[in-house]
């Protein structure tokens, strides 16, 4: 993968949270782009589609294969969502020129993985709509020409929070040429507000190391991911409503180059383990610029338990992804139903 060596030697530092080798900030990362910040991505997608005059009567085009929670940020702004299908290798299956027709539509690189935008690109041209790059799994990831994913659209989308060490975070962002108006910084949530859990198994590392932590984190997400998805999460902005504090300052937490090794180390790891018993990476390689969310592979109900076994030693364990929208759970090919994710940050 990636002219990388698969077998590693274990060491504690790719499942340790590295700190950046100087503070940073994202605007030195996203270089001519206007950046603003928000708790979540999803707020973050609700202001970049109300700066393209989206709202009620119009449609955003996204795909069927998608966690449901992102409908909310379409419903906020009152327009409609509609859907284009996804293949197994996790690329638009029907010709842009079958898609329905939006005002926006929505670009995904699946767990840090690279989207071709050649298909949407086709389709913005066709429909004369916008083109919005969510990247939300992809904060360090950068295309075959060394451009950083998110940067590739009329809009990007970055869950910070999935990649850094934060509470919450995510970034609207827009190219500065464009000097398109995607509104105010909101203001930030003071220092010492509410403590996430996220935070306090992170603290808890000091005592039971880092595996020990990753191994609490990853029973809770077990834990609540078994009641099901919540009937709101397609309707409801999630709180806070405004992002951390810890955005405004220069960031003391992994940097591009340290988190590009680590999880590149880790997903390499977890390929080592689950290989062997029949478990293959959803992606053929790993190309040399992709700094992957998590660990993605398909694996049926049977076996979960087979895979969860093998990585428990590491502190390690499965979860389904996505919860899909409502709309499309019920006639969803069985390819949208049995992806597994080793998570990678916590």
């Amino acid at each position: 993968m990636g002219g990388e060596v698969a077998v590693l030697t274990m060491t504690e530092s790719i499942y340790s949270l590295p700190s950046a080798s100087r503070p940073w900030t994202l605007n030195e990362l996203l270089a001519g782009w206007d950046i603003r910040y928000f708790s979540y991505a999803r707020r973050a997608l609700a202001r970049g589609l109300q700066s393209l005059g989206i709202g009620n009567g119009d449609s955003v085009l996204l795909p069927s294969f998608i966690c449901r929670d992102l409908l909310s940020a379409i419903t906020a702004t009152g327009a409609t969502p509609v859907f284009y299908d996804v293949a197994d290798n996790f690329a638009p299956s029907d010709s842009p020129e079958d898609w329905p027709r939006a005002k926006a539509v929505i670009a995904v690189n699946y767990f840090g993985f690279v989207q071709d935008l050649t298909p949407f690109i086709s389709y913005a041209n066709a429909a004369q709509a916008l083109i919005i790059e969510d990247n939300a799994h992809g904060l360090f990831s950068r295309d075959e020409n060394g451009t950083l994913l998110g940067l590739r659209g009329d809009l990007g989308l970055f869950s910070l929070r999935k990649t850094l060490a934060l509470g919450n975070g995510a970034a609207l962002v827009s190219r500065s040429e464009e000097k398109r108006d995607i509104g105010p910084q909101d203001p930030f949530e003071p220092v010492g507000g509410k403590t996430s859990l996220k935070t306090l198994f992170r603290s808890a590392s000091g005592v039971i190391g880092p595996r020990g932590s990753l191994a609490l984190l990853n029973a809770f997400r077990t834990f609540r991911s078994t009641p099901g998805p919540d009937p709101d999460d397609e309707r409801v902005l999630p709180a806070p409503k405004f992002p951390d504090a810890t955005l405004s300052e220069p960031l003391t937490l992994a940097d591009e180059k340290s988190e590009h090794d680590r999880r590149r180390k880790l997903y390499l790891r977890c390929s080592e383990l689950l290989s062997p018993a029949g478990f293959k990476p959803l992606f053929a390689s790993l190309p040399e610029k992709t700094v992957p969310y998590a660990f993605p592979f398909r694996c049926n109900k049977e076996r979960i338990g087979a895979a969860d076994r093998i990585l428990a030693s590491e502190g390690l364990c499965t979860l389904p992804w996505p919860d899909l929208p409502d709309a499309t759970v019920a006639v969803a090919p069985p390819h949208y139903k049995n992806v597994r994710l080793v998570h990678f940050s916590w």
